[in-house]
């Protein structure tokens, strides 16, 4: 180990290369890949892969690479203490850090659900940070690799539909896949701390710095931590950290690696002298600026792109499928199009005729109250009434819409957000599932089985985590099956919500098909204030195209 504090002159200017190389452990869309692009910025940069940190080392010292990015500590797991003595081993020294944090996020080939998965893969340590959303899923056979970035490749390239990988949103974008569940890590508060590292003999150390990372050893004797801990301070050092590693072949001896952060008052070179002759051994592992708080972003493409809200959010289902219908009528194929729920009936004649008069009216054809006309909402709540028994204030608790696919739309983007999580039916109507993604929050899917009639298994989802939890869609009568959910039910349903906290929305535009005893959610003992009920006159009136919905609920929550 070099005892002296070393004086640098620079032999390449490594500004002016264009792109900079650099190693990193792992591959492009890892997390050394987004610790990467956080630290250069918009620098143009070229990547070498290395498959373990040894190599990294090496891929740097000879010069293949003009720096690398290398993991250091993670700050629920502690220090790499391996990646500390490969440092200490080297002719490299840390010019930079970077502080990432660390979100993990379930990625899939596109177009592959949750239920079609049977293996998850990616690297160890990811797989451990995710042990809750992992166990709620007990089928998925979970397969350690060696990084989370080439879990994703593998997918992309193999087309795999019964994989899903585990691990950062760019190895998503990078390989493209379609994430299906966002931040699935046990605790979001996880960061990584990264060291950029160039060649001793290539760097020019600044006099004054940030952050200065030493290693030392120590003479064993009483008291030699304190007073050199106790001399640091004195000369105005903050201990950012300390970790001691066993010497190898001494035993019982020990290496000191220390963090420690000055003010301007003296320089880095000046306080190591200062506290050198209390010290076995130093080693000077890194100056630099303090958390690289220049976090320049990501260069943006300039190409116009949609939100990123939009990712992992496919065509309308239906859309694709009229598509599909009209290709193959297209091509004299005769279709009997058992989809979407499109009435082949007109209106009743009294309907159609009431709107061509309502039509002659002047004052039918201008802006009408943001709330809806106070007739319309007084019969909407007349309507309640004589078909499922509730009252509902027209003034307060009614409010129509241009079909309820706008209110399930206003419902998400009002009560949900990043952070969040919505139980969403399989099967089920695709729309809860997209406007749940569009704002921001995750899916959390609850399985229909025929053996529970169709219904919410709610003792499972007791077993479930529901914090995150603070919505949940359900659709009594049923689409696709037709299953029709009791008063009863109801019930059990409303209590279940209420423990949780969760506001339930029950979308009924089914009530009347095939169904003699109409029942609403809104019915049921304790749903107010915790309920909202989607209904409209598409498929019960043969109007789907006049876009005639309506929202029911307590006030506070119309």
């Amino acid at each position: 180990m070099n005892d002296s504090i070393p004086s640098l002159q620079p032999r390449q200017v490594l500004n002016h290369l264009n792109p900079v190389k650099v190693a990193i452990q792992g591959y492009e869309g890892s997390f050394h890949h987004m610790a990467t692009r956080q630290y250069f910025g918009e620098e143009p940069v070229d990547i070498l892969p290395a498959d373990n940190f040894r190599r990294l080392i090496e891929l740097v010292e000879s010069g293949q690479a003009n720096c690398g990015l290398m993991a250091i500590e993670n700050s629920l797991a502690g220090s790499i203490a391996h990646n500390y003595t490969l440092l200490l081993e080297s002719e490299l020294i840390a010019t930079g850090e970077v502080y990432l944090p660390i979100h993990q996020h379930l990625m899939v080939w596109p177009g592959v659900r949750l239920e079609e998965i049977e293996e998850v893969h990616s690297h160890p340590m990811a797989l451990a940070q995710c042990g809750r959303f992992l166990r709620q899923h007990p089928h998925l056979r979970l397969v350690e690799t060696e990084d989370t970035a080439l879990s994703a490749r593998r997918i992309a390239e193999g087309e795999l539909k019964k994989v899903a990988a585990i691990g950062p949103e760019i190895a998503a974008r990078h390989y493209g896949l379609e994430i299906i569940r966002e931040h699935v890590e046990d605790n979001p508060e996880n960061f990584t701390r990264f060291l950029v590292l160039h060649r001793k003999a290539e760097v020019l150390l600044p006099e004054q710095a940030g952050k200065v990372s030493v290693c030392f050893t120590l003479p064993h004797k009483v008291g030699s931590l304190h007073k050199l801990l106790g001399e640091l301070a004195g000369l105005g050092a903050n201990l950012t950290k300390i970790q001691s590693m066993p010497i190898v072949g001494k035993p019982w001896e020990y290496f000191f690696f220390t963090d420690f952060t000055l003010g301007n008052s003296i320089g880095w070179r000046q306080c190591l002298e200062a506290v050198r002759p209390l010290t076995g051994t130093m080693e000077v592992i890194g100056v630099f600026a303090e958390g690289k708080a220049i976090t320049r972003p990501v260069p943006r493409d300039k190409t116009i792109k949609t939100a990123s809200r939009l990712d992992g959010i496919n065509e309308y289902f239906f859309a694709k499928k009229l598509r599909e219908i009209a290709e193959m009528e297209r091509n004299g194929r005769r279709i009997i199009n058992l989809g979407i729920g499109s009435p082949d009936l007109p209106p009743p004649a009294t309907v159609t005729e009431k709107l061509a008069q309502s039509s002659r009216q002047n004052h039918a054809h201008r802006y009408q109250p943001y709330r809806g006309i106070p007739d319309l909402r007084t019969a909407m709540s007349n309507w309640y009434r004589r078909h499922f028994g509730v009252e509902l204030d027209p003034a307060s608790e009614v409010l129509p819409l241009i079909g309820s696919k706008e209110g399930i739309f206003h419902i998400a983007m009002t009560f949900l957000e990043k952070g969040d999580e919505a139980l969403v039916p399989n099967p089920g109507y695709p729309s809860y599932r997209a406007a749940t993604r569009l704002a921001g929050a995750t899916t959390v899917e609850y399985l229909l089985s025929e053996e529970n009639n169709w219904l919410p298994d709610l003792e499972t989802l007791e077993k479930q985590d529901l914090s995150r939890v603070k919505l949940m869609w359900v659709n009594y009568p049923h689409m696709p099956t037709g299953a029709a959910a009791s008063p009863a039910f109801f019930e059990k349903l409303v209590a279940f919500a209420k423990r949780h906290g969760i506001l339930l929305v029950n979308d009924n535009p089914y009530a009347f098909i095939l169904n003699e005893k109409p029942c609403s959610l809104l019915s049921a003992r304790g749903s107010e204030g915790i309920c909202l009920e989607l209904n409209s006159l598409s498929k019960s009136h043969n109007m789907a195209g006049w876009r005639v919905g309506m929202l029911a609920g307590a006030p506070a929550l119309i």
